[in-house]
């Protein structure tokens, strides 16, 4: 199955990548995950026919860690000692540990979606009949739309109210901060689908990754070797 290439880079003042490991006071990880990579390339362009693999993240950026306050208001609230019930109980205050003025050059493959045949939509079916590369069409219109500033939806850093102040093809003159470097991660959240929207949900955690001079690769280096011929058999 042909690769086809795409990156972008990606800038904002705050982005909160969630360790699964950090309980009620979330921390972020020194880097964006696997599945918040692939989130951040479908908001520019998703295809049902085509899938989308990140395999590299560069930080251009040093990690800075910012102590973030926000109250909450959602569902999962306590109201046992509310007589009125959630509808009526207060907010809580939420304090997260974030990143604060952060930039990425991400890269990525796109290839034509490997689910069944019967489990393709209509369209997705009808591009498959008549030979047509759901990866090749995903990579030129990503490209097309990345330049021209179209979304399939708002991109954002990890949490949603977390939007990017750039985000644009990648330059030449950004460089990655090769000062961040020998940053363990013991447990690392990769996927959390088997393949993305409409794929089943299976949490799936990588240990012992290593940063190392602002880079994160996402797989083991022979199993990105093996890609970029074509063998997606081990991602």
């Amino acid at each position: 199955m042909k690769p086809y290439p795409i990156q972008l880079e990606i800038s904002g003042p705050t982005a909160m990548w969630t360790r699964v490991d950090s309980g009620d006071a979330p921390t972020s990880y020194e880097a964006p995950t696997f599945q918040a990579v692939k989130q951040i390339f479908e908001s520019i362009l998703w295809f049902r026919s085509a899938e989308v693999i990140p395999w590299r993240c560069e930080i251009c950026n040093p990690v800075v860690k910012h102590r973030y306050y926000t109250n909450y208001n959602g569902p999962l609230r306590k109201y046992a000692d509310n007589p009125l019930g959630a509808e009526t109980a207060g907010a809580h205050q939420l304090i997260a540990t974030v990143l604060v003025n952060v930039r990425y050059k991400l890269y990525a493959f796109a290839i034509s979606d490997r689910a069944p045949k019967q489990q393709l939509s209509e369209r997705a079916k009808k591009w498959q009949d008549a030979s047509i590369c759901g990866g090749h069409a995903y990579q030129e219109r990503f490209e097309f739309r990345l330049k021209h500033g179209q979304w399939h939806h708002t991109p954002f850093l990890g949490w949603k109210e977390f939007t990017p102040s750039e985000l644009c093809p990648i330059r030449d003159d950004t460089a990655r901060d090769e000062s961040v470097d020998g940053i363990s991660l013991p447990s690392l959240l990769h996927r959390t689908f088997t393949r993305g929207q409409f794929t089943r949900y299976k949490p799936l955690v990588r240990t012992h990754v290593m940063i190392e001079k602002g880079r994160l690769d996402y797989f083991p280096k022979e199993t990105i070797e093996a890609m970029q011929n074509g063998d997606f058999s081990q991602c």
